[in-house]
């Protein structure tokens, strides 16, 4: 079944191309961004070394 939010979990399919901010890390202040394409698969946070993160799309 796929995601109809705007967020994804850890271990979730990248839908489409872009840039993904954690935002665990942005509730913690700070801003950690990483590049996905379609089909990636959304990896734990290396910032916030968090196993279970939620990312959403970064705003250009």
């Amino acid at each position: 079944m796929a995601n109809s939010s705007e967020t994804f979990k850890t271990g979730e399919m990248c839908p489409r191309e872009a840039a993904y901010r954690c935002l665990l890390c942005r509730d913690r202040g700070q801003s950690t961004v990483i590049a996905l394409t379609a089909g990636d698969i959304f990896p734990y946070c290396k910032v916030c070394d968090a196993k279970d993160v939620t990312w959403r799309r970064a705003r250009s």
